[in-house]
């Protein structure tokens, strides 16, 4: 019995989505994640517990994180 091939991951990055983006740069701008998620998503119709969590969210997202400490660095 032939055992099957491992996928590969890949190496390239995922890019970021224009919203994605914007929650990036607004995040970088202000420094909070919840208001910089507000300005870059639609959440009128969200709890402010599930704005919070989806900040976070996406915080920890890995392209994002490269960008946050790309930019932290020339800040100082």
């Amino acid at each position: 019995m032939k055992k099957k091939a491992k996928k590969k991951k890949s190496k390239t990055i995922p890019r970021l989505t224009p919203k994605q983006k914007d929650f990036a740069d607004k995040f970088i701008e202000i420094g909070n994640a919840t208001e910089a998620y507000k300005s870059a998503y639609v959440t009128d119709r969200m709890k402010p517990e599930t704005i919070n969590t989806e900040a976070k969210r996406t915080l920890r997202l890995p392209p994002r994180q490269r960008l946050y400490q790309q930019a932290h660095e020339t800040d100082r």
